[in-house]
């Protein structure tokens, strides 16, 4: 009996995704993976070996179970370029042969980690649905970096209101259907921008605000316009963060 009792609990640990426990009150679903676990960290300045690195990735998500997903962060390096990143995400999803956008039924997820020393990746396995995702662990906030678009003897650093105070125009940013929906409209979002010498916003990233707003005010404060700031006849780029409201939309649509 001892014997069986034993054969039946390894069988259950070993085949049963998920075991369900009951308690007086509550039915609880335990995940016995619980944490997505890393496959590979390395650096982008190889692309044979990035080719081999993902296409090893990408069997082993396949072969993981059929819930498995594939999680990777890209990070900027230190000394970096504007689109260093993003270029980087695409370079990656091209090589693992995904679609230009994404449609939410992707295998492998390929986002912005942030920034550390060089430009690098790192991949991850999320075992099941119920395993919880890993997340990014960059080494720098985005105003430690240097861009080159902006290099520090051309860069003046300004806070917000400093920023203000020099706008030409702007755009109201509307709050996406998706923060409407959920009532997450109100609250301002920290965007850092970088405004090049013409007065133009060259490079935006929202560091804090509801996760819902953040996107869109990113996004939308690229079509704000600024006066070019001069300084004993040399004109610089200005850097720092701006507070950002967005406009909640109108409960009736008008025709």
């Amino acid at each position: 009996m001892k014997t069986y009792f034993t054969l039946l609990v390894f069988t259950i640990m070993a085949f049963a995704p998920d075991l369900v426990a009951q308690n007086s009150s509550t039915t609880q679903l335990t995940c016995f993976h619980p944490f997505a676990h890393k496959f590979a960290e390395f650096n982008l300045t190889n692309s044979t070996e990035t080719t081999k690195v993902l296409k090893e990735f990408e069997s082993k998500v396949e072969l993981e179970s059929s819930e498995a997903r594939g999680e990777i962060f890209v990070y900027g390096g230190k000394q970096t370029h504007i689109n260093e990143i993003t270029d980087s995400i695409a370079d990656l999803r091209s090589i693992l042969k995904l679609p230009e956008h994404y449609t939410g039924n992707e295998k492998i997820w390929v986002s912005n980690g942030g920034y550390r020393t060089s430009l690098s990746a790192e991949l991850y396995v999320r075992p099941r649905k119920c395993s919880e995702g890993a997340r990014a662990r960059p080494d720098f906030e985005v105003d430690q970096v240097e861009f080159a678009e902006a290099p520090p003897n051309l860069t003046i650093v300004k806070n917000s209101n400093e920023i203000l105070d020099i706008m030409k125009s702007k755009t109201e940013i509307v709050c996406p259907p998706a923060a409407t929906a959920v009532g997450a409209c109100k609250g301002a979002v920290e965007v850092f921008i970088i405004i090049n010498e013409k007065g133009s916003v060259v490079f935006s990233s929202a560091v804090s605000g509801h996760p819902l707003l953040r996107s869109s005010a990113a996004i939308g404060v690229k079509s704000w316009k600024f006066t070019p700031y001069v300084e004993n006849i040399i004109t610089f780029n200005v850097k720092g963060f701006v507070s950002i409201e967005l406009k909640q939309r109108n409960a009736v649509l008008d025709y």
